[in-house]
């Protein structure tokens, strides 16, 4: 302890600031406010990148070793999941909520209140979506 303390007196003071201080002039650096953000973003994916690419090749073994554990055990327990008659019910619970009792509530109280059209109307609208086509064809270029 003492040999240190002599060494340090010797030395002198080591308090010496040697950064570079800014002036608040004209900064040289004009796209720093839209590149640095980016950057910072660059270094986390490029760490993340590094981080996965040492899993993979197995220099961060403990990660590497657990992801493979757990992967061996899983793909155990799904081995014995009875996976068609999971599809087959969830594809059935799925249509009967999306096409279920509730759908003739709303022809009933929805569908049929509109007003039909008559045939003068039908008429009407299909001359003029013909012509919205023809547009549509000529912009295009295809006549």
């Amino acid at each position: 302890q003492e040999e240190w303390q002599k060494e340090m007196e010797e030395i002198g003071d080591t308090n010496v600031d040697i950064s570079t201080k800014s002036g608040g002039g004209v900064s040289i650096d004009p796209l720093k406010p839209i590149l640095y953000p980016i950057q910072q973003y660059l270094g986390i994916t490029c760490n993340c990148l590094r981080f996965i690419k040492n899993i993979i090749i197995w220099e961060e073994s403990y990660f590497a070793a657990i992801i493979a554990l757990a992967s061996i055990v899983l793909a155990i327990a799904l081995a014995f999941v009875p996976w068609a008659f999971i599809f087959r019910w969830t594809s059935r619970i799925t249509v009967w909520i999306l096409f279920g009792p509730w759908v003739k509530a709303v022809d009933v109280f929805y569908v049929s209140k509109l007003k039909p059209l008559t045939e003068e109307e039908l008429e009407k609208q299909e001359h003029e979506a013909k012509r919205l086509r023809k547009e549509r064809t000529k912009e295009g270029g295809l006549l």
